[in-house]
């Protein structure tokens, strides 16, 4: 509950507390305190010894509450989340499978079945969360910005769905200048668009949008344009 720590509710020394991650993604990490959810990110960091995190019990990295958690941090801006989603896939990258469980010696399975469905679920939804968040009234792009995505590059996230129907945009970086073409328009227009940035930058005002508020690498925005240009 809201207003108890979460120290106090259970032992965070005990290893299973790291079960706890699918209970708080994706239904509570929108409805406790921003605090609450760092607070209880860090005691299961603690008790998993780290990321991504041991399962005492199973004698192995868990794949599965490690996904779960770094989809938790990204809803909370945890930069660690890029951190964790990235040691994950170097785990199982030497044999191309995501199982539940990962021997980190032998980089084999634990289990008989080297492929968790609910692991690669949570691997792309980890991914999508990384281009964008859908919350309740506002889409949120790029919650916790990757430099590397940044490095004169170009972006493309194509119907991918959402609460508000299907979202499309592409991104492309250069040398001097930030820019979002937004495709098409999703079935319903959120009302906010929160874009965030790894770095400094002016946004180009237009008439199809409003800037309700900004910080140096965050913009809030209201409306649905077909472009927002960003000069670094």
């Amino acid at each position: 509950k809201e207003g108890l720590e979460f120290s106090e509710i259970i032992n965070i020394r005990d290893n299973r507390i790291i079960n706890y991650t699918s209970f708080l993604y994706p239904y509570m990490v929108n409805t406790i305190s921003k605090y609450s959810v760092f607070k209880i990110i860090d005691d299961i960091i603690n008790a998993g010894r780290g990321l991504p995190l041991y399962n005492t019990i199973v004698g192995g990295i868990d794949i599965t509450n490690s996904l779960y958690l770094a989809n938790i941090m990204l809803h909370a801006h945890d930069r660690r989340a890029i951190e964790l989603v990235s040691a994950v896939v170097k785990h199982c990258k030497k044999h191309r499978f995501l199982p539940d469980f990962l021997d980190p010696k032998s980089g084999h399975a634990i289990v008989k079945n080297p492929v968790s469905i609910i692991a690669v679920s949570l691997l792309f939804q980890a991914i999508r969360n990384m281009c964008f968040i859908d919350h309740p009234e506002r889409l949120e792009l790029f919650p916790v910005p990757m430099d590397e995505w940044f490095d004169e590059s170009q972006i493309v996230v194509s119907d991918v769905p959402s609460r508000f129907g299907d979202i499309n945009f592409m991104t492309t970086t250069t040398s001097n200048e930030f820019v979002i073409q937004f495709t098409a328009i999703p079935r319903f227009i959120p009302h906010d668009i929160l874009i965030n940035l790894p770095f400094k930058a002016k946004i180009k005002k237009s008439d199809d949008f409003l800037v309700k508020y900004e910080t140096e690498k965050s913009w809030c925005i209201n409306g649905w344009p077909s472009e927002v240009r960003f000069k670094r």
